[in-house]
């Protein structure tokens, strides 16, 4: 690159050759034009810029040539963007999926294990006196939380004995007790003529039932009878003092057979309607004499004064699934007799077809309902026997929270029964609880985090990524289920 006859070091020549030069024959500088790199040239203002020691002097020009370059250097440069591996966002999903079921159960689990630790369960020591009523006992681990203590038998599901913390604070013990408050029991039946039938006179037709009274009505209590030969009649009549039996005088000569044997005979009284079937009299066949007699179930409420007040303290008893009916009001005497209220069960087939009745007792310290216990399930008329309890909290002793220490004091001894302890024991601050409050705050912020990966990869072009990333939900959901069931055999055992 250096002119003819000049050094390199040199090429421009010394400025004093290069004054004279430019004197004697002007010439315009030619470009530096490089071969293979066409367009490329220096001009007269690129050449201004230049430094001294690299301008060319006046009139002179740098000639020569340079390496090649090849035009592939010049080759356009094109990125083509990858879109990512479905394999590789089905095993995302499938990790982030395990991570979301397992990291909140794991949580959960130390939380249930902590919680664990803190309940007690053991055998008390009582120290019971002569008489087996009174008796004190120490708990093993203190202080004990309020309205967790719980004793009872070695029988768990059939315990004679079970008392609890009242829940109030102050330590006591408490039991729940049943007393019987009413008994209920009904004969083997009684048969019972009701009314009789016989015609006065055939060539009127005139005839006459006969209705007698039973053993539960009064005077003034009405009696209605329902016909069902000849069309529909109404006859209504009412007990005199005496309680002297109904006559009711009919004209049987429009009915179809003026001896209606096989038409049952429907009486109305105050406890309801019930049918009467008839039957001829052995010895009257042809005068057309009939009974009417049916078999009546009587029962009794017996109730007693336990849980009920003392004495001169009135009941009134009721049936509410039998429309309300009202059994009557009576007086405990001095010696606290149990009351008798009677019942006839037939006529419970009117409105309900069960022996299970509820009792609706009214007495001096308000009302109370019960329910019965029985043995065997039973159809009115011919019912079980119930009973009917009431049920009160009865304090039976106290306990200490914070030393452990208790007392009992019973009516009657227990014998040789073990009595176990169930209790929580006061640890102040339970981590257990911040993690499982946490667990699914956790599992929530995972499932947000997938969430925006899957949207990334979209917008960063992995759309094979993003696809499988969806995918992946499917044998993610399976995986995590099976991994996390047997983490949670090792770890916790269930």
């Amino acid at each position: 690159m250096a002119q003819p006859g000049r050094e390199a070091n040199a090429p421009w020549g010394d400025e004093s050759q290069g004054e004279s030069t430019s004197s004697s024959t002007p010439s315009a500088p030619q470009p530096i034009v490089l071969s293979g790199a066409e367009g490329l040239s220096l001009n007269t203002q690129m050449q201004g810029q230049m430094p001294t020691q690299a301008t060319p002097a006046a009139g002179a020009t740098l000639t020569g040539s340079v390496g090649e370059i090849d035009s592939s250097v010049w080759t356009p440069q094109v990125h083509i963007a990858g879109k990512g591996s479905i394999l590789k966002g089905i095993g995302s999903t499938c990790l982030f999926g395990i991570v979301m079921m397992l990291v909140p159960m794991l949580m959960v689990g130390y939380a249930e294990s902590s919680w664990e630790d803190d309940w007690n369960e053991e055998t008390l020591n009582i120290d019971w006196d002569e008489g087996g009523l009174n008796g004190t006992f120490q708990l093993s681990h203190t202080p004990i939380d309020e309205c967790s203590l719980s004793i009872r038998d070695g029988s768990r599901w059939s315990e004679s004995f079970n008392a609890y913390d009242n829940c109030d604070g102050d330590g006591a013990l408490m039991q729940y007790k049943e007393s019987t408050i009413a008994q209920f029991a009904v004969d083997e039946g009684e048969e019972i003529l009701r009314a009789t039938f016989e015609i006065v006179n055939e060539s009127t037709g005139e005839a006459n039932f006969t209705v007698f009274a039973l053993d539960y009505e009064s005077p003034n209590d009405s009696v209605l009878l329902d016909l069902h030969t000849g069309g529909f009649s109404e006859f209504e009549q009412a007990f005199d003092e005496n309680l002297t039996p109904l006559i009711f005088t009919v004209n049987s000569s429009n009915w179809a057979e003026p001896c209606p044997r096989g038409d049952a005979l429907l009486v109305t009284d105050k406890l309801g309607p019930l049918l009467y079937m008839p039957t001829d009299s052995p010895s009257n066949q042809t005068d057309c004499y009939l009974t009417y007699t049916n078999i009546l179930f009587k029962g009794e409420f017996t109730v007693y004064s336990g849980e009920l007040g003392g004495k001169n303290n009135s009941i009134s008893l009721s049936l509410p699934e039998q429309d309300h009916q009202n059994l009557g009001t009576q007086t405990f005497d001095e010696n606290l007799t149990p009351l008798i209220f009677p019942v006839y069960t037939n006529y419970w087939n009117q409105n309900n077809y069960d022996c299970a009745q509820e009792i609706r007792i009214e007495y001096r310290e308000g009302t109370y309902w019960s329910y019965p216990q029985y043995e065997q399930w039973g159809y009115p008329p011919n019912c079980p026997n119930m009973t009917y309890y009431k049920g009160a909290q009865v304090n039976i002793g106290s306990i200490d929270h914070d030393s452990g220490f208790g007392e009992i004091y019973l009516d009657e001894p227990l014998g040789d029964e073990e009595l176990e302890a169930e209790y929580w024991v006061q640890t102040g601050f339970e981590i257990g609880s911040i993690l499982q409050c946490f667990a699914p705050l956790i599992a929530f912020a995972l499932f947000v985090i997938w969430i925006v990966q899957v949207v990334r990869a979209f917008q960063a072009g992995l759309t094979n990524q993003g696809t499988g990333m969806l995918i992946g939900i499917i044998p993610a959901f399976f995986v995590s289920i099976i991994l996390t069931f047997a983490i949670g055999i090792m770890l916790f055992g269930f």
